[in-house]
């Protein structure tokens, strides 16, 4: 389905009506035109953690958890959808080159990316992606955070 034309200005618009209802757009356009969205990282991405280089580029947005989901853990952490359960992280703001770094690490690994809502600590929400795989196959990780 083609997207409808928007007179110039029109996205400001809506940006700015969703940043007054204290959210953050899903995907925007950053700098000269490129594409940005929200990664929510909950393992070994995250600062500090063997993986974190991956993400140089992307900027941190800060700390929030993504309701919906538990975290398991298999020498590396993974998280399946788990309705009442939540798993802490950090989200950043990730142009497609660093998306696409980060998907020839998970990809292999057998995650795929989802969409899902995510609460910042300050309580504004968006929507990101998040690694995950489709079902439990180790022992559960009983902290919501993962630990380097």
């Amino acid at each position: 389905m083609r997207e409808r034309p928007r007179p110039p200005g029109a996205e400001i618009r809506r940006r700015a009506g969703a940043a007054a209802r204290g959210e953050l757009p899903d995907v925007f356009l950053k700098g000269a035109g490129l594409r940005a969205v929200y990664l929510f990282v909950y393992g070994t991405l995250k600062r500090g953690c063997v993986n974190h280089w991956l993400l140089q580029g992307a900027e941190y947005v800060g700390e929030a958890y993504a309701p919906g989901f538990t975290l398991y853990v298999d020498l590396i952490p993974y998280a399946v959808r788990a309705p009442g359960c939540m798993v802490e992280g950090e989200v950043y703001e990730a142009g497609e080159e660093v998306v696409e770094r980060v998907d020839q690490l998970e990809f292999p690994a057998g995650y795929a990316r989802a969409r899902t809502r995510v609460v910042l600590k300050d309580g504004r929400r968006l929507a990101a992606w998040i690694y995950i795989h489709p079902e439990a196959r180790s022992r559960i990780c009983l902290d919501e955070r993962y630990q380097c």
